[in-house]
């Protein structure tokens, strides 16, 4: 729905990737192993992420069970490039 009160139309894009290539779910090796890949990638990301945060822009990564779920969120105009940028 458009914004007419602020005029600053916001963005939430969310991906949920099913996978069972590793088994992270069920395996505590493997679930150390996903976590460790999450820490090495929010890591590598912390520079970008604040100044994407200066932006209100937001970026997330979290492991379910049999998924990675990545989340993105802020203003639309800068969504596609924002996107493309963090993955």
């Amino acid at each position: 729905m458009k914004d007419d009160k602020f005029e600053r139309p916001k963005a939430h894009v969310s991906v949920k990737i099913y996978t069972n290539d590793n088994e992270f779910g069920l395996d505590p090796k493997r679930r150390v192993f996903a976590n460790v890949w999450k820490n090495v990638q929010d890591e590598y990301l912390r520079e970008f992420k604040y100044m994407a945060d200066c932006a209100n822009l937001d970026f997330s990564v979290s492991l379910g069970y049999d998924s990675l779920n990545f989340g993105w969120s802020g203003f639309n105009d800068s969504m596609p490039s924002y996107i493309s940028e963090s993955i």
